[in-house]
């Protein structure tokens, strides 16, 4: 892995989603297309991103940490649905 071009990719929650708890996919979709970029010049990007609370926030806002866990379930596959999409 020595002469491997990894980009690590960190994106916070507050990027991707709004207030409310939606996602903003225009943000999406122009992250989506940078990280494209990267993988054609020939990095192997590794994207970490937050958001899966935030998303969740939107059906069920987080008050204590067992809220916060609901939250991130209800989250989590919406953002990592849009991330397919």
């Amino acid at each position: 892995m020595k002469n491997e071009r990894i980009v690590v990719i960190k994106i916070g929650s507050k990027v991707l989603v709004s207030r409310v708890g939606k996602i903003r996919l225009a943000v999406l979709e122009s992250l989506a297309r940078q990280i494209s970029q990267i993988h054609e010049r020939g990095y192997h990007p590794l994207v970490i991103t937050s958001g899966a609370i935030a998303c969740g926030n939107g059906v069920a806002p987080a008050q204590t940490i067992t809220d916060q866990q609901v939250a991130a379930m209800v989250g989590q596959p919406e953002l990592m649905a849009h991330w397919r999409d």
